[in-house]
């Protein structure tokens, strides 16, 4: 795992994706629009995928605002299913990469994007570019922007472009705006900083409670991902802790590792609980760290 400051070489794309389903339980969720821009040259990809051939009337938005999705619009685009388009999608990028290294940023990919984009290749049989790596425009803007409570991508434009984002969920309007937010943040050098993901690594931030401060101390300690957390967790409890629980155990785990960052006591309660809820079941805080 690297930091998009310490790759070196690498050609830049922003993208967007588009989908049916609720994003908190990301195998409901089905692409039906994609819209990738290569930084480099300007050149913008943009597809439209049947989510289901067998579907004639979709449900309605669950959130007011985004796109109504019909039978008669994917019609009218010619649309084909994912597993059809998607090996079309990679080799416009590969094209474009030569070889090197593909940074591909969309806004909220950590938590969004990239684990739906993960999910259709274990469904479609397909794959992931294994020289692809993924960044968080979410992240780096809560990180280095300051003076705004919105940090949706509609929030950002209003806040950095001084405008309204028409468009706003379709995939390659979204694509252009979040490209001229960064644009425009780094006067067009593109020096972003911030953690990468090769595909199927999960960022830390996912899980409550760890922001910048708190990644950058699990990082120190060689824990890079959440996958790899996974892994010390269940180390832990293998070899286990005389006279604790395994919960005992990773509960003192992880507030030696946060303590020794000066993570603040109400953080470091945070990060456990959410950690213990997510893997062991259970969200009670060790009175002994109280």
């Amino acid at each position: 795992m690297k930091h998009f400051e310490q790759l070196g070489p690498k050609i830049i794309f922003v993208y967007d994706l588009e989908f049916i389903g609720d994003v908190n339980n990301i195998k409901t969720c089905q692409i039906w629009d994609i819209s990738i821009l290569c930084v480099h040259s300007g050149e913008t990809y943009n597809v439209v995928i049947d989510p289901d051939p067998s579907v004639q009337e979709f449900p309605p938005p669950v959130v007011d605002g985004l796109f109504n999705l019909t039978r008669e619009f994917l019609n009218k685009n010619n649309a084909l299913p994912f597993a059809n388009m998607w090996p079309n999608v990679a080799r416009w990028v590969e094209n474009r990469t030569f070889g090197g290294k593909a940074v591909l940023i969309s806004h909220n990919n950590f938590s969004s994007d990239k684990p739906v984009l993960e999910n259709h290749m274990a469904i479609h049989g397909t794959s992931i570019p294994q020289n692809w790596l993924f960044f968080d425009s979410l992240h780096y803007f809560r990180d280095n922007i300051q003076g705004t409570g919105d940090y949706s991508l509609k929030g950002l434009v209003h806040f950095i472009l001084k405008t309204d984002h028409n468009g706003a969920h379709r995939a390659e309007a979204d694509t252009i705006k979040l490209t001229q937010c960064i644009k425009r943040v780094t006067n067009g050098h593109w020096n972003l900083r911030g953690p990468l993901y090769p595909p199927f690594y999960s960022s830390l931030r996912k899980l409550k409670g760890i922001g910048a401060m708190v990644e950058t101390v699990f990082w120190n300690a060689g824990i890079t991902c959440e996958e790899f957390l996974l892994h010390n967790i269940s180390h832990v409890i293998q070899l286990g802790l005389p006279s604790k629980t395994p919960r005992q155990s990773v509960q003192e785990f992880l507030f030696n590792i946060l303590n020794n960052g000066n993570i603040p006591m109400d953080n470091i309660q945070v990060v456990i609980n959410s950690v213990l809820l997510r893997y062991i079941g259970a969200n009670a805080f060790n009175d002994v760290f109280n």
